[in-house]
């Protein structure tokens, strides 16, 4: 039996850290990853490190991850389309309640779905382009089913993601 302890002093990245990194790198990024082992917006500081990156470089290109599961109530989804974010991936692994949980154990594909639309409907009713809304679909066994992968299209035509992938393990 081995004893794993855990050796991270801060959990979350403070802004005053975040800060100092972006303006030493932040005008010459062409692209930004926001998220790492974990959901970004989970931090309370997310939007506001976001907005921060886009106004050091408003032409930094920022994508992220995310289970969706954050994006529950309208002022999150302002936020998100607000922040200037590029790219928000919404990873949903089945378009049915029963083969969703196979993989993303407790998690709510109502709420996953309502807060996709949520964010597109956003988009479109302020006139943005950005974010685009990504669906990415992780194949598993158990949810490649054609039926299971056609449902998922055309919730994905729905919702009016802007694109669909499907990504093996």
């Amino acid at each position: 039996e081995v004893d794993v302890y855990d050796t991270r002093i801060d959990r979350m990245l403070p802004f005053d850290l975040y800060k100092k990194v972006i303006d030493e790198v932040g005008p010459h990024l062409e692209r930004m990853v926001f998220y790492n082992y974990g959901e970004s917006f989970l931090h309370k500081d997310a939007f506001k490190m976001l907005k921060y990156a886009k106004d050091v470089n408003p032409n930094v290109w920022i994508w992220t991850s995310t289970n969706g599961h954050y994006f529950d109530k309208p002022e999150k989804v302002a936020a998100l389309v607000d922040s200037g974010i590029n790219e928000v991936q919404f990873s949903v692994d089945g378009a049915t309640q029963e083969v969703y949980e196979t993989y993303r154990k407790r998690g709510k594909l109502d709420k996953v779905l309502k807060a996709i639309g949520d964010v597109v409907n956003e988009r479109e009713r302020r006139g943005h382009l950005f974010p685009w809304i990504i669906w990415n679909y992780i194949l598993f066994r158990w949810n490649d089913s054609d039926e299971e992968l056609e449902k998922a299209r055309t919730l994905a035509r729905e919702l009016g993601v802007d694109r669909l992938t499907f990504t093996t393990t």
